[in-house]
């Protein structure tokens, strides 16, 4: 069985919504969206590209959850 530490739990923790499942949105898939502008425009410049992924973030990911996790430190007690 494999341990997690207790920073890397909390940090899968923030991922997941309420029912424990990750809600992620990658966007590094820079070579497919400069060919693709290249094919439309002619030009597929990084800061075309960096407007691309900017509009994929904004429109398509969810409005961030609430932080509902904290850690104690070390030495807390209770």
């Amino acid at each position: 069985m494999t341990t997690l530490s207790s920073g890397k739990l909390w940090g899968l923790r923030r991922l997941a919504d309420e029912r424990g499942l990750f809600r992620m949105l990658a966007v590094d898939q820079r070579p497919p969206i400069s060919n693709r502008l290249r094919q439309l425009s002619g030009a597929g410049r990084d800061a075309d590209v960096s407007a691309v992924e900017r509009h994929l973030v904004e429109e398509g990911a969810p409005a961030p959850a609430p932080r509902r996790f904290a850690l104690r430190s070390r030495g807390a007690k209770g």
